[in-house]
């Protein structure tokens, strides 16, 4: 018996296990050297460094000289899926490296363009007056890319209309990004894909924590007249269906928290559906003679009146979903043990 049930539990987290566990690892996978990349933190771009070598990580750069916005985005919002307009979300920047005498592609979010445009407006000053230069720049962080695809047709256009020269390799660096990934979502999807992994970690801890041997002499130490050859004998005569067995003398859940409980002391089954989001739960309510109430889930609504009609072999349990039945219970509670349980010779 306690083999069968503490085997048939672990079944039943098995598949939230794996399941959490694959969704854990998809996660991980769109952001996991991202986030690697991030709690290592950037890696400060030196004058002397090659940005071949440094491609594809994580740096750190201080962009003193902007020539100009090249490209701007904008990002639509909506609310319960109407539009509500569109606002700029990030522009991108011509920046001179003065150490490698070349231009690289700066990109950085709507909140940081105020400054970049006060850093344009510093630099021309400077030229312009024949004036120290800035000294004093702003620094961006993220990934260094190689710039592609349209964001490279709007900066090669840029280049050519200032009559700048294109470098063969244009590098870009998009602030407060890890390749594709913003910091948010990277720190997002890393957040939920680590909870996710911890609920997991948490079922497993929680079911070998208290097996079911150890409810089992709970029980039998709350109720030293049964002995386990009693609960051994019932299990092995009991109806199955699902993960429920329905003896003569006690009924067993092995996802129920104290694993059995006494027939004799219930009064009331009925069946039910409990709905979360879209999915269904088919549930089986056991109402016991204390008041309690037990939750027993299964698969179908067939397997549900299976459950509910074993227990219609027992003169002293009312079995159905009457709503009259749910009246008394709640309002009449002696009236509705009068029509079944104290009329029974047995209680």
């Amino acid at each position: 018996m306690i083999n069968k049930l503490q085997m048939k539990e672990l079944t039943s987290i098995l598949l939230f296990v794996v399941i959490l566990g694959v969704i854990s690892g998809v996660l991980f996978s769109q952001v996991g050297l991202s986030a690697v990349s991030a709690l290592m933190g950037s890696v400060p771009l030196e004058a002397d460094m090659e940005l071949e070598d440094m491609e594809g990580k994580y740096v750190s750069y201080e962009v003193l000289y902007p020539l100009g916005e090249y490209m701007e985005t904008e990002k639509t919002t909506k609310v319960n899926g109407v539009s509500t307009g569109t606002k700029k979300e990030s522009s991108s920047y011509v920046v001179v490296d003065e150490d490698r005498g070349i231009c690289l592609s700066v990109l950085v979010p709507a909140r940081k363009c105020g400054e970049m445009e006060e850093l344009c407006d510093r630099f021309y000053d400077a030229l312009e007056n024949d004036a120290q230069m800035p000294a004093e720049g702003i620094v961006v962080q993220g990934s260094l890319e190689r710039l592609e695809g349209e964001d490279l047709h709007y900066y090669e256009r840029a280049m050519r209309s200032a009559e700048l020269p294109i470098e063969d390799v244009v590098y870009h660096i998009g602030d407060g990004r890890i390749g594709k990934n913003t910091m948010s979502n990277v720190y997002g999807i890393s957040g939920i894909a680590l909870a996710m992994a911890a609920l997991a970690l948490i079922l497993i801890i929680s079911t070998m924590k208290d097996p079911v041997r150890k409810r089992v002499n709970r029980y039998l130490a709350a109720n030293p007249d049964v002995t386990l050859d009693q609960l051994n004998n019932d299990f092995a005569g009991a109806q199955k269906t699902g993960t429920v067995w329905v003896g003569n003398r006690w009924t067993f859940a092995a996802n129920l928290k104290e694993v059995l409980f006494a027939n004799r002391d219930v009064v009331w089954v009925r069946t039910g559906k409990e709905r979360s989001g879209r999915s269904i739960s088919f549930l089986v309510y056991v109402y016991l003679i204390d008041g309690t109430m037990k939750r027993l889930s299964m698969s179908s609504e067939k397997n549900c009146e299976t459950v509910m009609n074993r227990y219609t072999i027992y003169p002293h349990i009312v079995t159905g979903n009457n709503p009259e039945y749910a009246y008394l219970y709640q309002h009449d509670r002696k009236t509705f043990l009068d029509m079944k349980y104290y009329g029974d010779s047995r209680n």
